[in-house]
């Protein structure tokens, strides 16, 4: 018997992804944040980002800067990205 989904399923939605980089080198998985509300962005455009670090058990919060051009670019070529930590060395 065929799978039916729902036609939500079928339609587009914009989203974004981000990944949280530690200091120490570990990266968590990506998580996506949708639209209408947009929970990330709206932190970030607030100044401000929120998550859960699993090595202290507890959520950590961070000041957010808007970063552009060269400035932008450096970490996003510097940092290993991917969607498999625990892969990584």
């Amino acid at each position: 018997m065929p799978m039916r989904s729902f036609p939500f399923f079928w339609d587009k939605q914009e989203q974004m992804w981000t990944q949280v980089h530690w200091a120490d080198g570990r990266h968590e998985y990506c998580e996506e944040d949708y639209g209408p509300d947009w929970y990330v962005v709206q932190e970030l455009r607030g100044g401000h980002f929120s998550t859960w670090d699993p090595s202290i058990d507890h959520e950590v919060n961070f000041d957010a800067t808007l970063l552009t051009g060269a400035e932008r670019d450096r970490p996003w070529t510097q940092l290993d990205h991917g969607l498999e930590p625990h892969s990584r060395n």
